[in-house]
């Protein structure tokens, strides 16, 4: 029989096992001191990963330069960062992580979650530092009714680009955690089953997305990584709260790709 805490081990990594070790650079530019392997970049963006998953392709795809740390832990200090990404299927995350990156936010910074935690411990931080959760249902499930995606507010940024509605090709792509019931959250989207799946919110000086569907790396491919990599760019221009800014994005062939898939 599994020790208790052995259980929620297990169930905090998810369908996708725990994550590998060591970051990786990109592009080369100033030394950002936190960095343990002190490789050189000049990138305004980390992606920290609990797992391999699929938003450095959507970054990449986007011609966007990050730097990639997975762990736990991550560093403490990401001042250097204008944007960081979490991209979660499982991980044991604690308070401490989450104030870490809650005061990052706070101080000003685009702060966007990817995925989740069936971890006490995470979304108990989460409900104190970032944003009010269902404490007693936070372990994974695949969305049971259709559509997988409903747009529930078209003039929020986070819905640019998006389709009223979606299926995924692959089930496995509306896996998620996070049961949202903050009041003071503008939600973009839900899921099938009624929860919120992406919205966004004000954090002291900052702004938080979220998008609680696993990034985890096998379940996008095809039209699923279109669909997460327009997420991916709305979430990284930072409007999920207020309207939608003049600045536009040039898709190309990347938008013509998601008009042939839906």
């Amino acid at each position: 029989m599994f020790h208790k805490k052995m259980l929620a081990v297990l169930l905090a990594t998810g369908l996708a096992g725990t994550a590998l070790a060591g970051p990786t650079s990109s592009s080369p530019g100033i030394v950002h001191p936190t960095h343990p392997s002190g490789t050189p970049t000049n990138n305004t963006v980390a992606l920290l990963e609990t797992t391999t998953t699929a938003v450095g392709e959507a970054l990449s795809s986007l011609g966007i330069g990050f730097d990639d740390y997975q762990g736990p832990p991550f560093p403490t200090d990401l001042s250097q960062y204008v944007t960081v990404f979490l991209a979660m299927d499982g991980g044991l995350l604690e308070a401490s992580d989450i104030q870490s990156l809650a005061n990052y936010v706070s101080a000003g910074g685009v702060l966007s979650f990817i995925g989740g935690s069936c971890w006490q411990d995470y979304v108990q931080a989460m409900n104190t530092y970032l944003v009010q959760n269902d404490l007693d249902n936070y372990c994974w499930a695949t969305v049971a009714s259709t559509p997988d995606v409903r747009i529930v507010d078209a003039n929020n940024g986070l819905a640019q680009g998006l389709p009223p509605t979606y299926n995924f090709s692959n089930a496995s792509a509306s896996y998620y955690q996070f049961r949202a019931t903050d009041p003071r959250i503008f939600v973009a989207a839900d899921n099938g089953d009624g929860y919120h799946m992406l919205f966004a919110k004000r954090v002291g000086n900052g702004t938080f997305g979220y998008c609680i569907n696993s990034p985890y790396l096998s379940y996008w491919s095809g039209a699923d990584l279109t669909w997460l990599t327009q997420v991916v760019s709305n979430l990284y221009l930072n409007i999920g709260i207020g309207p939608v800014p003049t600045r536009k994005v040039s898709w190309g062939s990347l938008k013509a790709a998601f008009q042939r898939a839906n």
